[in-house]
């Protein structure tokens, strides 16, 4: 192996331009090689950041010739790890970030290492925006190949269900369209299938929305009403579903016990939704009022920062929890501030609706709840995790439809489970056409190789 990374290194060296080409003993090597959750500390023996197609294909030949593994950076925050390797090649998009608009198409064309903020500021200019995400250093291109749930979920669906076509480069070489018509399967499996790109994505392209007026804000609850507000708020949705308001509440652990926030965005002028909400939670709405819609994209971004060890779980539900305590009695449990559970309710009217030629699972889902932990230090990393595991098992007798993959860690079997034995049939032979060597198959796609699915 060491034999062979020296090997790459020299022809890299005399292949590739050195400005887009970073190895393990230069200054910049330390922080680019990083990815968001620290406990993925790996060394790549090289970085390669470029878009040019030729000197990708001649990094890929590299890579095969010499049987080296790769991994893919669009921003890095996919909490897996996804997106670094150690002994490989990292291709690394992170500092390509273009956004263009082609009004008479009506498209968004963006490059692969663009995060929301870039895609949001731009689309605002038009008075545009793609329904994506609800932290604005979110990458573009990981979040869609997941599904893409954010604030505008409950009215417009997810990120996916607006991607028109990419720019691909397989591992051969080959450069492709991909669209409905040239290669539907492809694109109905990067529609939020969690399965990964098959290839290099060099380049997306989005429909967009006309941008709405947001209303958007979060109402507190102490610990002693947080569970009741959570079970009225639970069965008003079970109800009627909540389409023009998405929701977000949160439990946190804070040193007088567990506090509640309902987190909301409205969006468009109609504010009925609001009003019926209102009247049956209550509290102190003074700071639900209308935002810029990339205020409210960034208005929880210092809840990630800065970048730690993390582990998330998530579980989804057909229908609401019978009882919102075993939230709290979870949040009552966590070893500290820096642990939360989230709340994400989905009209399932919407998301179905949006179905079309999206291997996206979670189409049933009406309650998603993501158990998420973050902290500093090496030696706690048992306790966070078996405080998020822990947690997710309880929640799963309740009876299943899922997990997110965009929300999961690089270990998670239950999630390669819950496909269809035709939905995993289908990944593999993507797999076995666009991408044979597995090259690509560096997420949750590994899992259907390694035999750990109860349907293969």
């Amino acid at each position: 192996m060491q034999e062979n990374i020296i090997k790459a290194q020299r022809r890299l060296r005399d292949e590739v331009d050195p400005n887009n080409l970073i190895f393990p003993e230069e200054r910049e090597y330390e922080n680019i090689r990083l990815a968001y959750n620290r406990m993925h500390d790996r060394r790549p023996m090289a970085i390669i950041q470029t878009l040019d197609v030729e000197t990708l294909r001649a990094v890929l030949k590299i890579r095969r010739e010499l049987g080296l593994n790769l991994a893919v950076r669009g921003r890095g925050h996919h909490i897996g790890g996804f997106s670094t390797i150690d002994n490989g090649i990292l291709i690394d998009f992170s500092p390509f970030r273009g956004v263009q608009y082609n009004w008479d198409l009506d498209l968004a064309i963006i490059q692969p290492g663009a995060c929301l903020q870039d895609i949001d500021r731009q689309l605002e200019v038009h008075k545009r925006c793609i329904p994506a995400g609800t932290v604005s250093d979110t990458g573009i291109t990981g979040l869609t190949l997941g599904g893409g749930i954010g604030w505008l979920v409950g009215s417009a669906g997810l990120t996916c269900d607006y991607l028109h076509s990419m720019r691909i480069l397989l591992e051969d070489g080959e450069l492709i369209e991909v669209n409905d018509k040239s290669h539907p399967g492809l694109m109905s499996v990067c529609r939020g299938g969690g399965m990964g790109g098959f290839g290099l994505i060099l380049e997306l392209r989005f429909h967009t929305l006309p941008l709405q007026k947001i209303t958007a804000g979060s109402i507190f609850f102490s610990q002693k009403d947080c569970v009741n507000v959570l079970n009225k708020l639970s069965k008003s949705h079970s109800k009627k579903q909540y389409s023009t308001v998405s929701m977000a509440p949160v439990l946190r652990k804070i040193y007088t016990g567990v506090e509640l926030s309902v987190d909301l965005c409205s969006f468009g002028d109609d504010l009925s939704e609001l009003n019926r909400l209102q009247s049956i939670i209550g509290g102190d709405w003074s700071n639900v009022k209308e935002v810029a819609y990339t205020d409210w994209q960034s208005n929880f971004d210092s809840d990630f920062l800065p970048p730690m060890r993390g582990y998330w779980k998530s579980v989804h539900f057909g229908s609401i929890l019978p009882n919102s305590s075993v939230l709290k009695e979870i949040c009552d449990k966590a070893p500290s501030s820096r642990c939360a559970v989230m709340i994400e309710f989905y009209n399932q009217r919407i998301l179905q609706l949006k179905a079309i030629n999206s291997c996206y699972p979670l189409r049933s889902s009406m309650v998603g709840v993501l158990v998420s932990a973050r902290w500093e230090e090496l030696s706690h990393d048992n306790l966070f995790i078996s405080w998020v595991k822990q947690s997710a098992n309880k929640l799963a007798i309740y009876g299943t439809v899922g997990e997110y993959s965009n929300y999961s860690s690089a270990n998670e079997t239950h999630l390669i489970k819950g496909y269809s034995i035709d939905k995993i049939k289908m990944f593999y032979e993507l797999g076995q056409r666009y991408d044979p060597q597995q090259v690509f198959a560096h997420g949750h796609r590994s899992r259907i190789y390694k035999g750990e699915c109860l349907n293969c």
